[in-house]
């Protein structure tokens, strides 16, 4: 798996042969929300997190809060750089 939530969102939904439309009607997850994570802008709270690891069911709700907490933290760094 990658190492953000968008790019290991794309690869399950890929591997299960899933789109986005399907995958956001089965999980309850708003298409909106899940096309935001898929762009790389969206985040994912604790209920998608829960969302998520429900309908894989092979990845915790920690890890997926973890992959967003790492890709926030990323973009706060980019940020930062692009401000010196």
């Amino acid at each position: 798996m990658t190492d953000t939530p968008s790019e290991t969102l794309k690869e399950l939904l890929e591997v299960r042969g899933v789109d986005t439309r399907s995958f956001s009607n089965r999980s309850g997850i708003p298409v909106t929300t899940v096309e935001g994570i898929l762009d790389g802008n969206g985040s994912i709270d604790k209920e998608t997190a829960i969302r998520i690891q429900r309908f894989f069911g092979n990845f915790s709700v920690e890890y997926w809060l973890a992959l967003e907490k790492r890709r926030r933290k990323a973009k706060k760094n980019l940020k930062s750089l692009n401000q010196c």
